[in-house]
């Protein structure tokens, strides 16, 4: 992954001409941790959007009938339910060891 300062230079952000330094890097790297963040999470949710549908069906499934959920029934494959969700988890754990 590259440096805000690469990223920075690439984007042709102003800078200081006696220095060198990018100019507001602080607040730069601010809008960068966001933004990232906000892009792991967009790219969590398509991840575990299986899994969120296997939770929604079994609910409502549950709420409105008597016999018991069995998610072949509903085509779901328990593995992958899984496999999903682990995704999605892993997306979002990357963020937290920053």
């Amino acid at each position: 992954m590259r440096d805000t300062i690469e990223l920075a230079r690439e984007a042709q952000m102003p800078y200081f001409w006696q220095s060198g330094e990018i100019a507001h890097l602080e607040q730069l790297k601010r809008f960068e941790a966001l933004a990232r963040a906000d892009e792991r999470e967009a790219c969590a949710k398509v991840a575990g959007w299986l899994h969120q549908q296997y939770i929604d069906t079994k609910d409502a499934h549950e709420r409105l009938s008597s016999e018991p959920f069995r998610s072949s029934q509903f085509g779901f494959d328990q593995s992958t339910v899984q496999q999903s969700q682990r995704i999605a988890d892993a997306i979002r754990a990357r963020g937290e060891t920053k």
